[in-house]
């Protein structure tokens, strides 16, 4: 029958109940167990993480010399996307997933093969839950804006706008 994935349900009384669904019924009828209201919080939140990028590559043009500044503008962008494709292939299955002690992460994570609709519940593990995928979008925009921040080290720091001018 497929396998069995335990979800916490809101019920009508203040507290969640478990509920073991089989992962095919979540994947065919997801309105049933994620609540819309969480999913589109997550996924504004994933968008203003993603916002932060191209304003740091602004920010550190602007801090570069003349003759620097558009190569500042695109590394970071650069930066961002070469992690953003490490976090789909791997990182995501190395960190978030229980693995084996000579690999770390499942390998149904790797690549993002079966992360569609497995529910996530973050925190104390008790509460509603939204989708793996959704999950895995939102800790790779903080693993992308993370790395990000390394190009910073390159830009010049005797540039007059960084110096005090009393």
């Amino acid at each position: 029958m497929g396998e069995l994935v335990t979800i916490f349900v809101q019920a009508p009384a203040p507290s969640a109940t478990a509920v073991e669904v089989p992962y095919q019924t979540i994947i065919a009828q997801p309105e049933q167990y994620f609540q819309a209201a969480d999913i589109v919080w997550v996924m504004v939140a994933s968008a203003m993480v993603f916002l932060m990028v191209p304003a740091l590559s602004l920010i550190f043009a602007a801090l570069s010399n003349r003759s620097f500044a558009m190569t500042m503008f695109r590394l970071p962008l650069m930066t961002a996307a070469v992690v953003g494709l490490q976090w789909v292939f791997w990182g995501y299955s190395l960190t978030f997933t229980d693995g084996t002690l000579w690999y770390g992460g499942e390998t149904r994570a790797n690549a993002l093969v079966d992360t569609i609709a497995h529910p996530i519940t973050v925190g104390t593990g008790v509460g509603p839950p939204i989708p793996e995928l959704l999950f895995v979008l939102y800790e790779g925009m903080f693993a992308s804006f993370t790395c990000v921040l390394v190009p910073a080290l390159f830009t010049n720091p005797n540039n007059a706008a960084l110096r005090n001018t009393n």
